[in-house]
């Protein structure tokens, strides 16, 4: 049913969720490991199509609303393969902020994410740091919480990485935090880790990626403009340095 989700409408998405919320919420510490799997990596298919995210976690529905807390669960699961998917799937429904309120609702959901960003296998990192980009993007007061949090010096850490997917990543979510945030928000960002956003945002330039480019200019124009109102001794001299080093590197890569 899930090969071709364009010949699908919402009534029916909505059915086929409820029954995979069943199976998995309900009756999910005796499933095997592997309907474990294929229950998650079916509703992470349907979460790539925007308008079936409603039917995914439907509020009138009991059973769906065991979904969400499930599926925190399921990111610490010792199976790589389940916690990935648990992963993505929240990544997926990040794109909506109703749902996103739902999930931040439960207070070991961002622990749990966050904790994944700690984990050896790069390609769960990535996933994280996806659902984390989407997340600080997001109308929510996700980025009130954000920049003070693990979670926040951590992807700092991994905007250094050698793996150019993880600094992607990190760069796309630190960007999105700045330009999304509020203003106190990218204050916020500006002056912990002793400036080191500007860094992570320069370096983001070097990745070649169009979209992120543009993104990570936007971003250092917030940051900058914000400057203005920041009473930290030394860093407009800092800004005006980063701010030479930006137009550098617009011309490059114009």
């Amino acid at each position: 049913l899930l090969q071709d989700l364009k010949f699908l409408d919402e009534k029916k998405v909505e059915g086929i969720c409820r029954v995979l919320v069943e199976l998995m919420a309900c009756y999910g510490p005796q499933m095997s490991e592997i309907c474990i799997k294929d229950g998650i990596t079916s509703m992470t298919k349907i979460t790539k199509i925007p308008k079936f995210l409603p039917a995914i976690c439907c509020h009138n529905d009991a059973k769906q609303a065991l979904l969400i807390p499930f599926i925190i669960d399921l990111i610490s699961h010792e199976n790589i393969v389940i916690s990935q998917e648990a992963v993505q799937f929240l990544g997926g429904i990040f794109l909506d902020d109703n749902l996103i309120e739902d999930v931040l609702k439960h207070d070991d959901a961002l622990d749990n994410l966050t904790n994944i960003l700690y984990k050896q296998e790069n390609v769960r990192v990535k996933h994280a740091l996806w659902a984390f980009s989407n997340l600080s993007c997001s109308k929510t007061s996700f980025c009130d919480v954000f920049v003070k949090s693990n979670a926040f010096r951590r992807i700092v850490q991994l905007a250094s990485s050698h793996d150019l997917d993880l600094q992607a990543e990190s760069v796309w979510t630190l960007a999105n935090a700045v330009t999304c945030g509020s203003s106190r928000n990218a204050r916020d960002m500006f002056l912990s880790e002793e400036g080191a956003i500007i860094s992570i945002l320069l370096n983001g330039l070097k990745l070649k990626e169009q979209r992120l480019i543009l993104n990570v200019l936007e971003a250092l124009s917030t940051l900058l403009h914000t400057d203005i109102e920041f009473d930290f001794i030394g860093h407009d001299l800092a800004v005006t340095s980063h701010m030479n080093h930006l137009e550098a590197e617009q011309h490059l890569h114009g």
